[in-house]
């Protein structure tokens, strides 16, 4: 039975977290879960874990015998990351994916932001993976 890692992040913005998972770990909307109130994650056979999350990606859009993945709101609005020590290693879903997930985040959050503010906002990633961002005031 692989072991759970909880990371933390100050990821608050859902929607954000969501398109940002949808689009790093090529997911349709269906296969992301959302739940108002915690649910239980599954390990790789099917069992039940003790460890429950708000957004849940099951184990069969994780990766081949992967566990559920999932984040967990905390009471100050941060999701922390959950994710078996398998996934990790096997399917890279690492700090540097972690990174990687920030970084996509952080993006659509300042695009949501700026669009309040701006007539045009417009992102490009560029060629090493270094995301711009260009407004129009």
């Amino acid at each position: 039975m692989s072991h759970y890692t909880t990371i933390e992040s100050q990821i608050k913005d859902s929607q954000c977290l969501i398109e940002s998972l949808q689009e790093l770990m090529n997911l349709k909307p269906e296969q992301i879960e959302i739940h108002e109130e915690a649910q239980n994650l599954y390990d790789y056979t099917g069992t039940m874990r003790p460890q429950k999350a708000n957004i849940i990606i099951r184990r069969q859009y994780v990766g081949l015998a992967s566990n559920d993945m999932g984040f967990v709101r905390q009471p100050n609005g941060t999701y922390d990351i959950i994710v078996d020590d398998f996934s990790r290693s096997r399917h890279q879903y690492d700090q540097k994916w972690v990174g990687k997930l920030k970084q996509l985040y952080n993006s659509k959050v300042t695009i949501k932001t700026t669009k309040k503010m701006c007539k045009k906002v417009t992102k490009t990633i560029l060629p090493n993976r270094t995301i711009k961002i260009a407004i129009e005031i």
